[in-house]
């Protein structure tokens, strides 16, 4: 009778899995109290409706390296000649060359 309520307690107890992350960082929650509200508002600004995603409510940890880490991947998106070029011609995309470029090599 013991592990029968040993596993009714174990599954009784609040889990703290959807709270912290599998690297041990805790989650803040989706709201506007989770950190700076100008670096909530960039992050929400960059995902679709506005839902903070796990990685996004793992970075207002560290406000810098949020900011950092929103500003390179602004950059990423927004700034690259490369990117610009795909946009402006879809014709220029060769799915072959792409698949070799993310290809292994042995």
């Amino acid at each position: 009778m013991f592990p029968f309520l040993l596993l009714a307690a174990l599954l009784a107890a609040p889990s703290q899995a959807k709270n912290i992350s599998m690297t041990g960082i805790p989650y803040v929650t989706d709201d506007d109290k989770a950190g700076p509200p100008d670096l909530l508002a960039a992050i929400r600004a960059r995902r679709p409706g506005g839902k903070l995603l796990n990685l996004d409510r793992m970075l207002p940890q560290s406000p810098s390296f949020a900011k950092g880490w929103n500003g390179m991947f602004a950059a990423i998106r927004g700034q690259l000649a490369a990117l610009k070029e795909l946009k402006a011609d879809p014709g220029l995309f060769d799915p072959a060359e792409l698949a070799a470029l993310r290809s292994p090599r042995r």
